[in-house]
Formats: C-alpha cells, structure tokens, sequence
C-alpha cells in the first residue's frame, strides 16, 4: 500500500513537470514560429485581402438591407416603445395569432 502511493505521487510529479515542460516548449516554439511570420509583406498581403473581401462584401444593396435593418431595430428598442401602451398592443398581437400551446388545467 504505502509503496503504490509513493509510485502514484512519483508519477503525478513527473507528469505536471512533462506538462511544465511541453508547455514551456510550445511557448518557445510559437514565439520562433511568430517571429519567422511577421514580416511586413505578409501583414501587407493579409491587409490587401482584408481590403478586398470588404469591398465585395459591402455592395450597395447589402448596406441599405443593414440599414432598414437597424431602423427597425431601433424603432423597437427605443425609449418610446417601452411604454405601457406599447406592452399592450404587443400583447394583443400575440394573443391575436392563437394560442401556442395548449393549457391542460382548463381541459
């Protein structure tokens, strides 16, 4: 018994002193692989593609949907629309779609 232990915490040290070392040895190696990485062509080109993909992405059409969108949103969000009346008619919107699910104290 008291063997297995001593065997037990041998082995509980030597693996948090691999995990020591296997993540000292990560670190050491993503600083030399960013090192190696970082070079000004490289953030150049990532910044050229950036610039490209937003273009596409940013057509005319997309950005009036975003805005109708967002006036919608805010409409719904605003100080205004938190009034009581606005609960209420809310309320009678959902109520007016039916029910959607079914009480079973009432059956």
């Amino acid at each position: 018994m008291i063997q297995k232990r001593t065997d037990a915490n041998r082995n509980q040290n030597s693996d948090t002193s691999n995990s020591c070392t296997r993540k000292r040895d990560r670190a050491a190696y993503m600083r030399q692989y960013r090192q190696n990485n970082n070079s000004p062509y490289k953030k150049l080109k990532a910044t050229e593609q950036q610039r490209k993909y937003r273009q596409m992405t940013t057509s005319p059409q997309k950005k009036s949907k975003r805005n109708e969108y967002q006036k919608k949103y805010r409409e719904c969000t605003s100080s205004n629309n938190l009034s009581i009346e606005f609960a209420i008619k809310q309320f009678h919107e959902i109520v007016n779609q039916g029910p959607l699910y079914v009480c079973t104290c009432m059956l």
